[in-house]
Parts: structure tokens; sequence; C-alpha cells
């Protein structure tokens, strides 16, 4: 009976200092890989919130456009007059420590600051050529830099020329309502056709600088198209 006691004590030996550091790494290297998932899904939830509240701000502008009269006699501001408008955004909760996106509704403020000068600023930029050079507009302020670029056919550059009919571009367009097409850009008084882009740029809290554009076309609706 002493015997088998002394084979049992044998099989139950303690840890070596190599295995439990073993252990200990492997534990650590877990807690690290679930801490890691974590912070990159906190920080992609941020991220959807900031689209969110971006993308309502653009709209909240577009609606605010779409409001607007084609043409007026009475002095009002109508739809082209919204030409490289630019506005500062107060993305709420996206500076700071609380970031409660969710919870309430982008704050859109009047003003025209110079672009990319603020943290969230959102532009407004019409296309007036039928056969659009993207390269052509977003420099809204007129200083050479090119604020609030464009792509218009969504291929993440911003140098197209949109010149040739196809199935994965709006582009070309007719405008004018003359039934053709040119490569001159039209004066915003000729447009019968408005293509208005939004571009929303804000400084995110993931570190990166972020983008939303959203594009629309209003139609005059007194009947000139």
């Amino acid at each position: 009976m002493f015997g088998v006691f002394r084979r049992s004590a044998g099989c139950t030996r303690g840890l070596s200092l190599l295995e439990v550091s073993i252990a200990i790494g492997v534990l650590s290297t877990s807690i690290l890989g679930i801490f890691s998932l974590y912070i990159t899904t906190e920080t992609m939830k941020i991220v959807s919130r900031e689209d969110a509240v971006a993308l309502y701000a653009a709209e909240e502008v577009i609606n605010e456009i779409r409001s607007a009269p084609f043409s007026t006699t009475t002095g009002e501001k109508v739809v082209t007059d919204y030409s490289n408008e630019t506005r500062t955004i107060n993305l709420v909760g996206l500076q700071g420590a609380n970031h409660r996106l969710g919870e309430v509704a982008a704050t859109v403020l009047s003003g025209s600051p110079d672009g990319l000068k603020v943290e969230e600023e959102l532009g407004i930029v019409i296309i007036t050529e039928e056969k659009p050079t993207e390269s052509n507009f977003g420099d809204v302020d007129g200083d050479g830099d090119m604020d609030f670029p464009v792509d218009l056919n969504l291929n993440g550059a911003f140098t197209d020329y949109l010149s040739t009919v196809s199935a994965e571009q709006t582009f070309p367009l007719d405008l004018g309502g003359d039934s053709g097409l040119q490569d001159t850009a039209l004066t915003l008084s000729e447009l019968r056709l408005v293509p208005v882009a939004v571009v929303v740029r804000w400084q995110s809290v993931a570190g990166m600088e972020r983008r939303i554009q959203v594009l629309t076309l209003i139609t005059d609706r007194s009947g000139g198209l």
C-alpha cells in the first residue's frame, strides 16, 4: 500500500517554471487578442455612428435645397444659389469624451469657412457640365485647393471625364433641357436639371479623415425641363 502511495505522488508533481511561463504566455496572448477584438469592434461602431450622423446632415441640406424655388422674382434664395456654399457642421459627440452620436441629431450651422480648415465641414457642389470632368469641381472657395472633391461615378477617383453613357454612371446628362450634350460648362441660370453633390468631411475619432458624398438631381419644377 505504501508503494502505491509513492507512485501516485510521483504522478502529481508540480509544474516546472518553464511550463508555468508557457501557460502564462498563452493566456496573455488570448487576453490581448480578445481585448484587441473588443477595441476594433467598438471603433467600428463609433465609425458607423459617425457615418450615420454625417449622412443625416447631408440629407438635411439636400432637403433644404429641394424646398427652395428653382427661380423667383421676389429675391428669395433659389436652388442654384447654393452652389459652392460651405458650412461648419457639428456632428454632436464626435469630439471629446462623449460619443453619443446615436442619441442626437446633427446640427448644421451657417457660415462659410475656408475648405479643410475645420474638423467638421460640409460643402455643396453643383455640377454644370453635361459631360463633366470631376476635377473641375470641388474648389468651392476658388483658392486652387480641392476642398470638396467629387466622385461622380463612385470609383474612388476624383479626376474622371464622364463622356460615355454606361450602366455604371449617371452622366452624361442633358442639364439644359435642349436634348443635346456638350463639353463646355453651362451657366447656373441655364440649368434645368441640377446635379447637387453634398460632401461632408471630418476627422474621425478612429484617427483618420473620413468623407461621405450624397449626389442628387433636382428638376425645374416649373416645367422648364
